[in-house]
């Protein structure tokens, strides 16, 4: 008959054996994770759907340098090819990238978009920052200022998805947006990195809230990220004023 403790260690195995994790790629070191949502479990369940490491919302990433403020999403969704992933017969799209920085994760009001094809899953329409199915379907890369979302996924809860109405803030080009691939053990990764000035963000004060959002078309996974930021300058005043007590302390 088997202990307690066996049977814990047995369930523990078991899990193990099920579930894979694929871990943040060498390209992130030094960043601060905002979101870790990494790991495949039994039968390819990556909540609230399945899929494997195909559909798995690994993690959302940011870096504050002076007042730039830099955002990576790895994923093992192919967020590089503009056509999307093709998956049992069926064409799933790389959504955009929500962010909100009021502390109010009800309304996303800007949004880095990777330059990619969007379309809704139920109607297979494109969607783009001009309207549901105008054009093309792809905006150009680059972080917007949204009025509106379209949120045609199979999974709701997985919402925002896509910006359906937006203006652009800045564009990105070659030292600002940065796209790749990598490989974490077994697992394949994709990840972009966009990277803009916090001048653009209206209203921003000494301390804000960063909250960012993904998903892809169908929904079965996504990422959502908080953090509370001191902006460059308060760091610099807290710096400053630390320095100032040492050196007084000295004097005494």
């Amino acid at each position: 008959m088997k202990t307690l403790g066996n049977l814990t260690s047995a369930l523990f195995l078991l899990f193990i054996a099920s579930a894979s994790f694929a871990g943040p790629l060498t390209v992130f070191n030094g960043w601060t994770t905002l979101a870790n949502d990494d790991g495949v479990g039994s039968g390819g369940w990556v909540n609230p759907g399945y899929g494997g490491q195909n559909f798995d919302a690994e993690y959302l990433f940011y870096k504050i340098q002076g007042n730039q403020l830099s955002i990576g999403l790895q994923t093992g969704f192919d967020i590089i090819s503009q056509n999307g992933q093709s998956f049992s017969g069926h064409q799933y799209f790389n959504g955009d990238l929500a962010l909100s920085f009021d502390g109010n994760k009800s309304n996303y009001e800007y949004a880095i978009d990777f330059g990619n094809l969007t379309k809704g899953y139920t109607s297979n329409q494109t969607i783009s920052s001009q309207g549901v199915n105008t054009g093309t379907g792809i905006d150009a890369a680059g972080l917007y200022k949204v009025t509106s979302w379209n949120n045609d996924i199979y999974y709701g809860q997985s919402a925002p998805y896509g910006m359906s109405g937006g203006s652009m803030l800045v564009a990105a080009n070659a030292s600002n947006f940065k796209e790749g691939t990598g490989m974490s053990g077994a697992d394949l990764s994709f990840y972009n990195i966009f990277s803009f000035d916090l001048s653009n963000i209206t209203g921003l004060g000494s301390n804000y809230t960063l909250d960012a959002h993904w998903t892809m078309s169908c929904g079965n996974d996504a990422l959502d990220g908080h953090a509370e930021v001191p902006e460059p300058g308060s760091i610099a005043l807290l710096v400053l004023g630390f320095l100032g007590l040492l050196i007084a302390r000295r004097k005494i």
